[in-house]
């Protein structure tokens, strides 16, 4: 599940550095809205395919595990 594979990626990243947020997320993947990322971890809002190479610009993730989250995305 994508939103639980966010959750847990937020919370570590948030444990390393207390002033990760999500308006730090959202800077880096290029939103607008801060809220983005919080509504897809809580099931309001979908990432459609160009929502999710920008969540992978801000997660920073190799290419397996960038493959690994478009199967999450694409199979949820």
């Amino acid at each position: 599940d994508h939103r639980l594979f966010l959750r847990e990626w937020f919370e570590a990243k948030k444990a390393l550095s207390h002033s990760y947020s999500y308006r730090v997320f959202a800077r880096r993947a290029g939103f607008a809205s801060h809220a983005f990322l919080s509504e897809v971890m809580q099931g309001r809002r979908n990432l459609s395919e160009d929502s999710v190479e920008k969540f992978l610009k801000a997660l920073a993730l190799g290419k397996e595990a960038a493959d690994y989250f478009r199967l999450l995305v694409r199979y949820g």
